[in-house]
């Protein structure tokens, strides 16, 4: 892999990726029930995988759609919650005020009405191993130093 570059950019994806990078391409990371999970850096290093998530591609912009819901809501939004076929977006505990229904409506493309996997777990322990969120129970918050590095208040 090439040398790190000085973080520049602000942005979640690019903080995730250059930190992912830095560490040879691999993390573990925690869920917030404490379970640990490795994530790899792609081959390419346009994205990341795990094993706990499906083989769907996970690039890092991800980050920066969680992000700025976060700053939408002010700097703190539920997670969401997507366990089954019976819960669909746009539901009130999955849709455009949620991580998950962001993920499903702006990352994945999905219409409201559809279903698809959760990966909030993941996602979550990734960004509070970057420092940029908290991961808490039932709702990620933007951490003070992130804040303070891209110059948000509510």
């Amino acid at each position: 892999m090439d040398a790190v570059k000085k973080i520049t950019n602000t942005d979640a994806s690019s903080i995730i990726k250059n930190k992912l990078i830095s560490s040879n391409g691999k993390a573990t990371i925690h869920t917030y029930s404490g379970t640990p999970y490795d994530i790899y850096l792609t081959e390419d290093g346009a994205g990341f995988t795990c094993i706990a998530l499906p083989s769907v591609l996970y690039e890092f912009k991800v980050f920066d759609n969680i992000v700025a819901l976060l700053i939408r809501e002010g700097g703190k939004a539920k997670k969401g919650y997507a366990r089954g076929k019976h819960d669909k977006v746009g539901t009130e505990k999955y849709n455009e005020h949620t991580v998950t229904g962001v993920i499903a409506l702006e990352y994945f493309g999905k219409s409201i009405g559809d279903s698809v996997f959760d990966p909030v777990f993941i996602l979550a322990g990734i960004l509070e191993w970057a420092e940029i969120a908290k991961n808490k129970r039932g709702y990620l918050e933007l951490t003070t130093n992130y804040r303070e590095l891209v110059n948000f208040r509510v």
